[in-house]
């Protein structure tokens, strides 16, 4: 085929897409960090298992562009880079998400949003009392694995309840694995201001603290908001993950508004992508959110199915499975791309 198609982001959803479609005989051009992880791996493990792509692409028939996206030019079919202006036929937009404006200044916080604000985070950890702000899924699986890394760790979030977005009988079940992992957890706690000494909230309260975790939501990138006309929640697709308005761009993960999902539901819209840019005729293929998470949460296993909640350690054997096999899916596509 001699269509181009380039693809930015070197996720799950970006490499599953740029794989799956070299495979198919396109021409391909990957755009982003040469370090390929799933985010989870920020939260499970002191040591982060990266692919380094220029190794695992160099046998491939896959272009791979060690570079940043610094815009997009959609009616030209242009994506620019830090060195060049690469000209696409189809365009896939799979870049990780920015940190979402607060409304007041995260200057005195850090976060794990990037290895190298992980590293920074945790050299930064110092009298071993943290406070993770935002409980939803990211930010339960930060405190949690920080708690197992000793550190006394406290949950701040303005929602009554952790994990807000899923069921109530999740959250209770949160609570009470918190409770029984010493895991304070401090809800209704809707913060004004944060500054050097800790946390100033809207009722009047205040916690003193050095050690503050931002796990609030993220944001579609700049570029994406820019050059798509769209808000901080993505470039509008449909189900079949195409861009509105926008010809021959596709868009998952937090560049689209799709629902929010872990970096395994982030591969299957790669998948899915792939198979609607193959059918250049009607989209056959429409996306539906995972009803399914699985994560460590410090030394434990977590399951959510719909909407319950196991909680074990033996899950953990599960969640390393799962990452094992998806590594050698990856292994044998490179193979035939």
């Amino acid at each position: 085929m001699s269509e181009k198609i380039v693809v930015t982001g070197t996720g799950p959803l970006g490499l599953s897409a740029v794989l799956d479609l070299s495979i198919k005989g396109f021409e391909t051009v990957l755009i982003g960090d040469k370090r390929h992880y799933n985010r989870d791996d920020l939260y499970s493990s002191r040591e982060i298992d990266f692919l380094d792509l220029e190794a695992f692409l160099e046998k491939s028939d896959i272009e791979f562009v060690n570079e940043n996206v610094e815009g997009y030019r959609p009616k030209e079919k242009i994506v620019e880079t830090s060195e060049e202006d690469i000209t696409y036929d189809a365009l896939v937009v799979a870049e990780r998400g920015n940190i979402e404006n607060s409304g007041f200044s995260l200057d005195y916080t850090d976060n794990f949003y990037s290895p190298e604000a992980r590293e920074e985070a945790l050299e930064n950890l110092e009298d071993g009392k943290v406070a993770v702000i935002g409980v939803g899924l990211e930010g339960t699986k930060i405190g949690t694995f920080l708690q197992s890394e000793g550190y006394d760790t406290a949950l701040i979030d303005k929602s009554t309840r952790p994990l807000k977005d899923e069921s109530e009988d999740i959250s209770k079940r949160f609570l009470n694995f918190f409770n029984r992992t010493d895991l304070s957890f401090r809800g209704g706690s809707e913060i004004k201001e944060i500054t050097s000494y800790g946390m100033e909230f809207k009722n009047g309260k205040e916690l003193e603290i050095e050690n503050m975790i931002w796990a609030g939501s993220l944001s579609a990138p700049d570029t994406v908001q820019k050059a798509f006309e769209c808000d901080k929640n993505g470039i509008k697709v449909n189900r079949g993950l195409s861009a509105s308005g926008f010809e021959s761009v596709y868009a998952g993960g937090e560049s689209a508004d799709v629902e929010e999902t872990d970096s395994y539901g982030k591969a299957s819209q790669g998948r899915l992508i792939v198979e609607n840019i193959s059918n250049n005729s009607e989209l056959l293929e429409k996306y539906s959110p995972r009803n399914s998470k699985l994560f460590k949460a410090g030394k434990y296993g977590v399951l959510i199915k719909n909407d319950k909640a196991y909680i074990h350690k033996a899950l953990t054997y599960l969640a390393k499975a799962r990452k094992v096999k998806y590594r050698i899916k990856l292994k044998i596509k490179s193979f035939r791309a």
